[in-house]
């Protein structure tokens, strides 16, 4: 993926195993539903991730800082 510097954040997250991470991510879209990893109806935000080289979904609730 194409990306500017300056739209890169770092999150700190929480992800659904309870594991504790930062992450270098491009921020893409906010929606409400759910997926694989989130089964219950909530707010999630698409991002690039990084590190991983790839899409992610992220819960908004686990989002615990945003830099």
């Amino acid at each position: 993926m194409i990306y500017d510097q300056s739209q890169i954040v770092t999150i700190s997250y929480t992800n659904y195993r309870g594991e504790k991470s930062d992450r270098r991510i491009v921020p893409l879209k906010i929606w409400f539903g759910s997926n694989e990893y989130h089964k219950d109806n909530q707010w999630l935000l698409d991002a690039f991730d990084i590190t991983k080289d790839a899409i992610r979904s992220f819960a908004v609730k686990d989002i615990t800082s945003w830099k």
